[in-house]
């Protein structure tokens, strides 16, 4: 059990949200960060390292891929922290 719900329940949606396109992958990040910048507990700090790298990873792909494969790259994004949180 997270110690964050609140912001795991947040990144949650934003993931679904993304998944939608209802929100922009820069928009994605912030939600990230956010979760990352709130998950300050030593016990969950490998957490908050898994969502940083998974917003630098996002940033790399905003500038190194074309726009017609971004999404695809960042739903694997998404999906691998989500495989990640279950375990």
């Amino acid at each position: 059990m997270s110690l964050y719900p609140d912001a795991i329940r947040d990144l949650t949606q934003a993931f679904e949200q993304y998944r939608q396109r209802a929100i922009n992958e820069e928009k994605l990040q912030q939600h990230l960060m956010t979760a990352a910048n709130t998950i300050s507990a030593r016990e969950e700090r490998e957490l908050g390292d898994v969502l940083r790298q998974a917003d630098a990873e996002i940033e790399l792909l905003r500038f190194t891929v074309n726009h017609e494969q971004l999404y695809e790259r960042v739903v694997s994004v998404v999906s691998e922290l989500e495989r990640r949180s279950k375990t």
